[in-house]
């Protein structure tokens, strides 16, 4: 069963971010969408690196992706099983 992401309103820029697991044509991936612009990132999993970086890779690759970001990242929650991330700095 494929879960699917509840419509988010942002006001600030949102980027989503999920696990892929391995198929018998690709390897385990990071997906990561941005919510305003539904832009999407697929990048390699490394198991180098923990879960969080991993996921952190992928959110900053996809705001490196023409979009106009350079402000600091914030990882704002855990996402079903992904991580929910802002742009902005913390209060």
């Amino acid at each position: 069963m494929k879960s699917r992401m509840p419509p988010v309103v942002c006001c600030a820029p949102c980027v989503v971010t999920h696990f892929r697991g391995p198929t018998d044509h690709r390897g385990a991936r990071i997906v990561a969408r941005h919510m305003n612009t539904r832009a999407r990132v697929v990048v390699p999993y490394n198991h180098g690196l923990d879960s969080r970086d991993n996921h952190e890779i992928a959110a900053r690759k996809l705001l490196d992706h023409g979009l106009p970001y350079s402000q600091p990242l914030l990882c704002c929650s855990v996402y079903g099983g992904g991580f929910a991330w802002m742009v902005g700095r913390p209060a």
